[in-house]
Formats: C-alpha cells, structure tokens, sequence
C-alpha cells in the first residue's frame, strides 16, 4: 500500500469528504462536493506554488503570477 505524500494528504483528504457528499446524491449534497473539489484544487496549488522551487523540479515562476494565483481563491471565496 503507498502512502501520501504529506503535502499532498490535505488535498485528498478534502477530495475523499467531497466524493462522499457527491456520491449521496441530493442537491444540497452536489452543491457542497463541488465545494469541496474546488477547495481541494485551491489547496493544492496554493501548497504547490508555496514550495521552494527545489520542491517543485526547479520550477521558477514570477513573483507577479505566484501572487496573482494567491489572490484568486481569496476574491470568489462564498465559505470560509
């Protein structure tokens, strides 16, 4: 059996929470899984764009992007 990486735990964790609710199958239940893989997109990129370029295959992306991308998730935000 593999193990997640820990950066990669929390993103799972929310995607697992939000199957659950999209396979219960009512609207309301729909509606928060879609939540839910959105939070889970937002972490992962937000986690992936925090770690040192070493982390990420010494992959560089421009201060202006990587804030911009910070941003983003912060200007649509409906739950908290």
């Amino acid at each position: 059996m593999s193990t997640l990486d820990p950066l990669a735990l929390g993103p799972f964790e929310i995607i697992l929470h939000a199957e659950m609710h999209y396979r219960d199958g009512d609207d309301l239940d729909r509606r928060i899984a879609v939540v839910g893989f959105d939070n889970a997109i937002e972490l992962a990129i937000h986690t992936y764009l925090s770690l040192h370029p070493i982390q990420r295959q010494n992959r560089i992306y421009p201060k202006v992007d990587v804030d911009k991308a910070r941003e983003l998730p912060q200007q649509g935000r409906i739950l908290h």
